[in-house]
């Protein structure tokens, strides 16, 4: 960790910010886990999983990398058990074109 001044209602303040070290690289993941599994009758929790960890395996996925995964309420509920030993962020709408 490395500190840093940042402003802060007109004073300065140190604060320990996480900085990003030479030689570190970092992936940015996007997924929106229906457009990978197609059509709602795929939506299965087998399938869904399935598809989500070799999206991880294709993409090259490494612990440290950021994730971000979009889907409707209904299939994250039941995805979002599974997922919890990846650190990721879920993001869900509904709606057509939502994610």
């Amino acid at each position: 960790m490395t500190t840093i001044e940042t402003p802060r209602r007109g004073r300065c303040h140190k604060r320990v910010v996480p900085v990003a070290r030479r030689g570190k690289n970092r992936t940015l993941h996007l997924v929106d886990i229906e457009n990978l599994v197609g059509e709602p009758v795929a939506w299965t929790d087998k399938n869904v999983e399935a598809v989500f960890f070799e999206y991880l395996q294709e993409a090259n996925w490494q612990p440290g990398d950021s994730l971000v995964v979009a889907s409707n309420p209904g299939l994250m509920g039941r995805l979002a058990f599974k997922l919890s030993a990846i650190p990721h962020r879920s993001l869900c709408a509904t709606g057509p074109d939502a994610a």
